[in-house]
């Protein structure tokens, strides 16, 4: 999941995600994660991975935020 969201950040540099450079598209896969179902350990394991990518993309926003802000302050 870390995997993916890292190549599905878009680049500053190139303005492009690395799944976009590679294959000319940006993959949609979190969206079909579906949490309905009877059963509750796929419905667990299905929102543990949402959360999972959420948590990894914040990560990545943070990091920017904070690399813009040192590059800035120079």
């Amino acid at each position: 999941m870390v995997e993916l969201a890292l190549n599905s950040s878009v680049s500053t540099t190139t303005r492009y995600t690395p799944f976009e450079l590679n294959y000319g598209y940006i993959p949609q896969l979190a969206q079909c994660i579906d949490t309905v179902t009877k059963y509750a350990g796929i419905k667990q394991f299905a929102q543990q991975a949402l959360w999972n990518l959420t948590a990894a993309h914040d990560a990545i926003i943070e990091s920017r935020v904070m690399q813009t802000h040192h590059a800035n302050s120079r």
